[in-house]
C-alpha cells in the first residue's frame, strides 16, 4: 500500500508541475473565492495553514485575507526528531525560515497555538478521494496531528487532484471539505 501511495503520490506531482503559472493563478483565484464563501471561513476566528510548495495550491493568498479579515493565522512547525507538529501564530511572512525540502516554517519564537484554538485547519496533501481521504506528503505528520482535533478540516485542491478512491491506511483520517477551483466537495 506504502508503494502504491508513493507511485501515485510521484506522478501527481509531476503532473501538478506541468500546469502553467496563468493556469495556476486562474485556478487559485477560483479556489480562494470559494473558500472565502464557507461557513466555515466565515465563523473561524483562528485558522491553521501549512505555506505552500510552488505546485501546490497558493495559500499566501489565504493568509493574507485572514489577516485583512482580523483573523489568526497559525502555521504548522514540523519536529523530524520526534514525529510530530505544532502550530504557531504567523503575523507576517517575514517570521518564516526554510526548512527541509524547501517547505517554510514559522520561527519558534512566534506564539505556539494549541489544538484547541483552531477553529478550522486546511490539510495539504498531494491526491485526494472524494470521501475526504487523501495522499499526503508520506511524513504522516497530519494524521497524528488530527487524531484527536475537534474542529473543521479542509482541503484545498486543484481538480486534477481529485480522484475517485485513495489507498487508505486505518491512521488515515479524513477531511469534512475538498474545495476545488471547480467544485466545494462535502465529504462528510
Amino acid at each position: 500500500m506504502m508503494e502504491e501511495k508513493k507511485v501515485k503520490r510521484n506522478l501527481m506531482k509531476k503532473n501538478l508541475k506541468e500546469l502553467s503559472l496563468l493556469e495556476r493563478k486562474e485556478m487559485n483565484k477560483e479556489i480562494l473565492s470559494r473558500v472565502e464563501n464557507t461557513r466555515e471561513w466565515k465563523e473561524a476566528r483562528t485558522i491553521g495553514i501549512t505555506l505552500s510548495l510552488p505546485f501546490e495550491v497558493e495559500t499566501r493568498d489565504i493568509i493574507e485575507k485572514a489577516w485583512g479579515e482580523g483573523k489568526r493565522v497559525a502555521v504548522p512547525k514540523c519536529f523530524p526528531q520526534t514525529h510530530k507538529m505544532e502550530f504557531y501564530q504567523l503575523s507576517s511572512f517575514t517570521e518564516l525560515e526554510t526548512v527541509q525540502f524547501g517547505i517554510e516554517e514559522p520561527l519558534i519564537t512566534a506564539e505556539k497555538i494549541s489544538k484547541e484554538e483552531l477553529d478550522v485547519i486546511f490539510v495539504p496533501g498531494v491526491i485526494f478521494a472524494k470521501n475526504g481521504y487523501r495522499v499526503g506528503f508520506g511524513g504522516g505528520y497530519y494524521d497524528r496531528y488530527l487524531q484527536n482535533y475537534r474542529g473543521k478540516k479542509i482541503s484545498i485542491a486543484f481538480h486534477i487532484q481529485i480522484a475517485d478512491f485513495v489507498p487508505i491506511e486505518p491512521h488515515d483520517i479524513p477531511v469534512g471539505k475538498i474545495i476545488t477551483n471547480q467544485e466545494v466537495l462535502i465529504c462528510e
